[in-house]
């Protein structure tokens, strides 16, 4: 079945799009590619709204902060220092405002 997709965003390392039939959500984001249905997309985005790097940074063996980011599948996970998780987390903010304003124009 062909999926008639909505393009939420076009960046150069960043692509999110929503299905309109079955409201599944693609997000590449540099090489990698996860897949969310709606109510685990909004989720993970309330998730990445909530989420602090600074405390919830720990320091790696090379020395550098980083931040682990949970998805809602088991074995994926994203790591981010300070600068591109907060490179993401807008990204994903800009996202979830135009959703809101999506779903305010379909009432």
């Amino acid at each position: 079945m062909y999926c008639k997709n909505d393009i939420l965003l076009n960046e150069s390392n960043m692509y999110i799009t929503k299905c309109r039939g079955c409201g599944k959500v693609a997000l590449l984001y540099n090489n990698f590619f996860v897949s969310f249905n709606n109510k685990d997309f909004l989720n993970f985005m309330d998730y990445i709204e909530m989420l602090d790097f600074n405390s919830s940074a720990v320091k790696f063996p090379n020395g550098e902060q980083y931040v682990t980011v949970y998805t809602c599948h088991e074995d994926i996970y994203f790591i981010f220092n300070k600068i591109n998780f907060n490179e993401f987390r807008d990204k994903l903010l800009q996202v979830q405002l135009l959703l809101q304003v999506k779903h305010i124009l379909k009432m």
